[in-house]
């Protein structure tokens, strides 16, 4: 008889997966889970976000980590005050069309675009660059990018229908990003609105 596993056993696999990657990339102990999130549009897509900036993604089909976004780590190696990052609890959150995963920034001002896209063509896929993976397809992906801001961020929301972002900061203000939107009036006639 199969028994499907606990929400425990996918957090305590979650646990023991950040902490090989984070011992295999430096000497940082792993830091306590600040968010999780289900992608709209990849719902076995479970995203999370650590104290220490790393993000990643948890695929519940298989229960192994398939995407991992490790910062670089400018507060620690400038001597910046760590202890106001680390204590500061980040909330990421998805594009509700793209399994696009929008963080803020631990480290500056901004927010991080991580192309979380289920396949190993995503740059931030575990698999990413295996000869044996390589996409066929001539459809070009999007990549994670950074979009600087004049605050330091420390929540984000999307709206649903136009992706636009409202970002909260550590000073009580919010910030809206968005595209400029084209609107059709008539056949010939395009405006921004």
């Amino acid at each position: 008889m199969f028994l499907k596993p606990s929400l425990f056993n996918l957090v305590y696999i979650l646990l023991i997966y950040v902490h090989y990657m984070v011992h295999v990339q430096s000497i940082i102990r792993p830091k306590e889970i600040h968010s999780i999130n289900i992608n709209p549009s990849c719902p076995y897509q479970l995203g999370f976000h650590l104290q220490d900036g790393r993000s990643g993604v948890l695929d519940m089909h298989n229960f192994q980590v398939s995407h991992i976004h490790c910062p670089p780590p400018s507060p620690w190696l400038d001597g910046q005050n760590t202890a106001i990052y680390e204590s500061t609890r980040r909330k990421p959150s998805w594009l509700p069309n793209h399994s696009i995963y929008v963080v803020p920034s631990t480290s500056s001002n901004g927010l991080h675009l991580l192309d979380f896209y289920p396949h190993s063509s995503s740059p931030c896929h575990v698999d990413h660059g295996d000869s044996k993976s390589t996409r066929t397809s001539t459809v070009e992906r999007k990549k994670s990018a950074f979009v600087p801001l004049s605050k330091r961020v420390t929540a984000c929301v999307i709206h649903p229908l136009n992706d636009t972002i409202v970002a909260g900061t550590m000073e009580a203000s919010l910030l809206v990003i968005s595209q400029k939107h084209l609107c059709k009036r008539g056949d010939d006639d395009d405006y921004h609105s």
